[in-house]
């Protein structure tokens, strides 16, 4: 274990291998991801954009799917996506969201079950949440503006639909439910719920009590530690003082990519993110772990900043279909496994860049199943 680390996080650590089992709950958004390689002559509707996301109604999703039939169907969102990438390394997780009372809803509960990660689903009216990803055209031979699309990563359209109907009294309620669920050693909660702000708070006033929160952490009863990831630059931007103000205070791990991190405090892009600390505000900034695609990883905390490099993909790699949705989530889900696993910060960054980088060729956020047992190695014997 790596003492350079908060007290808190050490000792939860600590606790947590004692055990032999890291336990996760993710709250967030159930998006049923629907992953379409469109034809070479097919032309992106003007309300799409290579590496863009845009948020649509139901309806024009539709629309959407009858220009873009077939693709693969998987349960997404960014807590399912880094609850599944834990599962992979043995911890027990759990997601709280909502579906709609439909057949995506059941879809989408068999393939997140189907990953490990058990569901506390609350079924609402209306349909399930979709998000569409369209993946850029193959880079193999590609020239000119072909080239620079497929460096632009996907087109994705999301409806949240009844995902954002996810009541706080359900989420109160599932994690008051210590018999069938005990208390998780990590809260995981996604940037999209910041739009619900009341669904955040209901689970940290769940998960930590009054006194807790007042003594810092009681390690021996129960304490859970909060990670956030904050989702877009856009909702970093919007709910800057929010998070500054209310929740960055509550968090104990904080996962962003380079644009979200600039966005929540104001940072300009010409200064370098490993000088960034002394423009923070003293004392209000969880340890942070931004993301940088190819450009490797970089946590920032009180202690400093260490910084790993991205990983080379091999040859192979040159020619396949790349899909970073759900990239950064699997760095998220294996950053975290490997702290609790005992590993030191530029292993656990290292880890954390190799399980990201093969999800890059599994597609929907997810590790390949031949990458799975490697990894898995590197991190057996120490906790799981």
């Amino acid at each position: 274990m790596d003492e350079r680390l908060p007290l808190p996080l050490q000792r939860t650590i600590a606790r947590v291998m004692r055990r032999g089992a890291l336990r996760v709950c993710g709250i967030g958004n159930a998006l049923l991801d629907i992953v379409v390689q469109p034809h070479a002559d097919d032309v992106l509707p003007q309300s799409l954009e290579w590496g863009a996301a845009r948020h649509l109604d139901s309806r024009t999703l539709d629309g959407l799917r009858q220009e873009f039939p077939g693709g693969r169907l998987h349960a997404g969102g960014g807590a399912a996506n880094t609850l599944a990438a834990l599962a992979v390394f043995g911890a027990g997780c759990r997601l709280i969201g909502a579906v709609g009372q439909d057949s995506a809803g059941d879809t989408y509960r068999a393939d997140l079950e189907h990953q490990g990660v058990s569901c506390a689903l609350q079924t609402v009216p209306g349909t399930t949440g979709r998000c569409l990803v369209l993946l850029p055209p193959r880079q193999g031979g590609a020239a000119g503006a072909a080239a620079e699309t497929a460096s632009a990563g996907p087109a994705i359209a999301a409806a949240p639909a009844a995902a954002a109907k996810l009541d706080p009294h359900y989420v109160k309620h599932q994690l008051a439910q210590r018999a069938a669920a005990p208390a998780p050693d990590v809260l995981f909660i996604e940037g999209f719920l910041l739009p619900r702000s009341a669904v955040i708070e209901t689970a940290l006033a769940a998960v930590r009590t009054a006194g807790a929160m007042a003594a810092g952490y009681l390690p021996e009863t129960g304490a859970t530690l909060i990670a956030l990831s904050l989702g877009s630059a856009g909702l970093a931007a919007e709910y800057r003082e929010t998070l500054r103000q209310k929740l960055l205070p509550a968090v104990d791990l904080l996962f962003s990519n380079e644009a979200e991190f600039r966005a929540l405090f104001d940072l300009p892009s010409r200064l370098p993110l490993m000088a960034s600390q002394q423009n923070l505000p003293a004392g209000r900034v969880p340890p942070t772990v931004v993301t940088r695609g190819r450009g490797g990883a970089t946590l920032l905390w009180d202690g400093g900043a260490i910084h790993s490099e991205g990983v080379t993909l091999d040859e192979s790699a040159a020619t396949a279909t790349l899909d970073s949705v759900g990239a950064g989530d699997v760095f998220a889900g294996a950053f975290i496994a490997a702290l609790f696993a005992g590993l030191r910060i530029e292993a656990a960054l290292r880890f954390a860049n190799r399980a990201a980088a093969s999800s890059l060729l599994a597609g929907g956020g997810r590790i390949p199943s031949e990458q799975r047992e490697r990894l898995r190695e590197e991190l057996r014997g120490v906790c799981w």
